[in-house]
Order: structure tokens, then C-alpha cells, then sequence
């Protein structure tokens, strides 16, 4: 009754599914275009497009999947590495501690100075003290050591010189002077 249309059917001549679409002409209504294809063939560049989404996807997914050891294992390294760093550093402190060795490092860019606290207990100072800021050790030194140091600084700072390697007096807290090892 519908000039065109298309259905599926099973084929009896080879019991394949095919879809079959007909059209009937204009200049004679009575006469019928039949085309068929079976539902493999028509469906046979859907499936391969199918496939290649799902085996991008699976690579998709093992790729994520591999990052995601990989990322787990680096984070577990850091985590790692921070403890073992934490432990050294806790085994530094009882070390020094227990050999009342003072030591201390100075961030030239940043001006600043950290301490253990046997530092400040060999300069007669009460160890719960800081003297982090700059100008609290420089008014410490003795005043002609004062250019000396500011001139090694100068070139640490500049980078002709690596380190900090001099000697210099450092007023107690009972007002002797000390010589300290930098």
C-alpha cells in the first residue's frame, strides 16, 4: 500500500537475515523496485568502526592503567624517600646532640640562619632562643672580623667561592669573645 518502505526477512534461499527495501515507480505505480542485502553485509563498516572505538578504548584504558602504577610507585618512592630523610635527620639531631656538636646552615639568598640548639648553648645562650635574622649574628661578631666575613659573604653570594670556610670571634653570652669555625 506505501509507495516505499524496507523490512527484514529470512532469506529461503539461503536462511540469511536480509533487509530489503522497496520503491514502486512514478510511471507505473504497479511495478516495484526490490533491493536486498543480507544485515551482515549492511552492518559490516558499522562493526569495524565498533571495533576500532572499542580497541582505542582498550588502549585508552591500559595506557591510564600503566600511568596509574607508574604514579602510585613514584608516590610511594617519595613517601619513601621523605621517611628515610625525616629518619636521617632524626638520627643527625641525636648525634649532634649527643656530641654537643653545634651546627648551622645560612640561606644567603633569603638572610637566613637556622641553628641547633647546642649552637646557642655554646654562646652561653638559652637554647629555646633564636637568632635567625641576619643582623641578630652579625652583632655578635667581633667588630674586626665583621669585614672579613662581609667580604667572604660577598663572594659566596657572587659566586666565587662555593662555600663559607673561616674562623671567626663571637661574643658569649657572658661577654668573652670565642672562636667559632664556619
Amino acid at each position: 500500500d506505501q509507495p516505499m518502505g524496507s523490512f527484514q526477512q529470512v532469506s529461503p534461499e539461503d536462511g540469511r537475515v536480509r533487509v530489503l527495501a522497496y520503491r514502486s515507480l512514478s510511471i507505473q505505480p504497479e511495478l516495484a523496485v526490490v533491493v536486498s542485502q543480507t544485515q551482515d553485509h549492511l552492518l559490516a563498516g558499522w562493526r569495524k568502526l565498533a571495533w576500532l572505538a572499542v580497541a582505542i578504548w582498550a588502549l585508552g584504558s591500559v595506557v591510564v592503567a600503566v600511568l596509574s602504577v607508574k604514579l602510585a610507585r613514584a608516590w610511594q618512592q617519595t613517601a619513601l624517600a621523605q621517611g628515610q630523610a625525616e629518619a636521617l635527620a632524626q638520627r643527625l639531631t641525636l648525634a649532634t646532640d649527643a656530641a654537643a656538636i653545634g651546627v648551622w646552615d645560612w640561606d644567603l639568598p633569603g638572610q637566613q640562619r637556622l641553628a641547633t640548639p647546642i649552637c646557642f648553648s655554646m654562646l652561653g645562650d638559652d637554647p629555646a632562643k633564636t637568632h635567625d635574622s641576619s643582623s641578630a649574628w652579625q652583632a655578635r661578631l667581633h667588630p674586626d672580623d665583621l669585614p672579613r666575613v662581609a667580604l667572604l659573604t660577598e663572594h659566596v653570594q657572587a659566586g666565587r667561592m662555593a662555600t663559607l670556610d673561616w674562623e671567626a670571634r663571637a661574643r658569649h653570652a657572658d661577654g668573652s669573645w670565642h672562636w667559632l669555625p664556619v
